[in-house]
């Protein structure tokens, strides 16, 4: 009965840190896609100075997001995201409204798509 127990105890531990992780993800990476949405926003108005500041501000959090994506999250989602930085910059550079709102969609639906997987959902736990 004890071992029945312990196995419980370990469990309860893991599900508790999987709903920790769940929280930690959302408000580390929320807070990004949001940006993007005023960014792709500024850019339709063609307001390149507040969209150079709101990218900025997106390639800051994203940076010190990515040490802590990596290590509990799929690599592949992590890098795709990234690489959607780079080009949101690049459309930044050509002041390409349609182009940047195109990558600032990309990044932020990749960024909902890290968000999902990290759900506590019956489809994510098993």
């Amino acid at each position: 009965m004890r071992q029945l127990w312990i196995a419980v105890a370990i469990l309860g531990g893991m599900l508790a840190l999987t709903a920790w992780n769940v929280t930690v993800m959302h408000q580390r990476v929320q807070p990004i896609v949001e940006e993007l949405h005023q960014a792709a926003a500024a850019a339709r108005e063609e307001d390149w100075p507040q969209t150079e500041t709101l990218t900025q501000t997106i390639r800051t959090q994203w940076q010190e997001q990515v040490p802590y994506l990596q290590m509990v999250h799929a690599h592949e989602h992590t890098d795709e995201a990234t690489l959607s930085l780079q080009t949101l910059e690049g459309a930044l550079a050509s002041r390409s409204p349609g182009e940047y709102a195109t990558a600032a969609a990309r990044m932020a639906g990749t960024l909902e798509i890290i968000l999902h997987r990290e759900r506590l959902t019956a489809e994510n736990l098993l």
